[in-house]
């Protein structure tokens, strides 16, 4: 395995962004918390600070939703020119910030549909033929104790299993279309 100058831009990129993302959400749940904490300030919050609390929470998470799109592409960008680029998929993405938010939703459902056919397939094939769930999943599925897995073991084999045949078709399913619509962008650029 070789890695070169390019992998380690987006890789350092990618990271970057994360951060950024992160720190972001932060301010996000600040903003929001100030909002219902003014709201609140009477003493005991009343449906007008509630009100308040979810429109300026919806309006913020809209925003980081937005920002965290338009930069989105920062680490295929950094990747093809081989230089440390965050601001820059900014400019990159104007104007088809809503049809990149769109490409990724509609990913992140076939995704999801994928999970539950797979994981739901299973749990109704084991209804059907009479599996005893609660061998893999005992803590989890009956008694007092929902947070014991009577048989790790079994549950860790199981779920990685699982997990590695989601990881086959969600991996390309994800950033396949960010690499489509990085050279699109960067056709209709030049």
């Amino acid at each position: 395995l070789r890695l070169g100058r390019s992998e380690w831009m987006m890789l350092l990129s990618f990271a970057t962004l994360l951060v950024l993302l992160w720190l972001a959400l932060v301010v996000v749940v600040a903003v929001w918390a100030i909002a219902f904490g003014a709201g609140t300030a009477g003493g005991t919050p009343g449906a007008g600070a509630m009100l308040l609390g979810v429109i300026v929470f919806t309006a913020a998470v809209g925003v980081w939703v937005w920002a965290a799109v338009r930069l989105s592409l920062a680490p295929a960008l950094s990747f093809d020119t081989g230089r440390f680029q965050i601001f820059e998929a900014w400019s990159l993405t104007r104007g088809s910030a809503g049809k990149i938010f769109l490409t990724y939703l509609a990913v992140v459902l076939i995704v999801f549909l994928i999970e539950l056919v797979i994981f739901g397939g299973l749990a109704l094939l084991g209804l059907l033929v009479g599996w005893d769930l609660s061998s893999v999943f005992g803590g989890l599925m009956s008694g007092p104790q929902y947070d014991q897995i009577s048989n790790p073991a079994r549950f860790l084999i199981i779920n990685g299993a699982l997990n590695l045949v989601v990881s086959m078709v969600a991996y390309p399913l994800s950033y396949a279309p960010v690499a489509t619509i990085y050279r699109s962008l960067r056709r209709t650029e030049a």
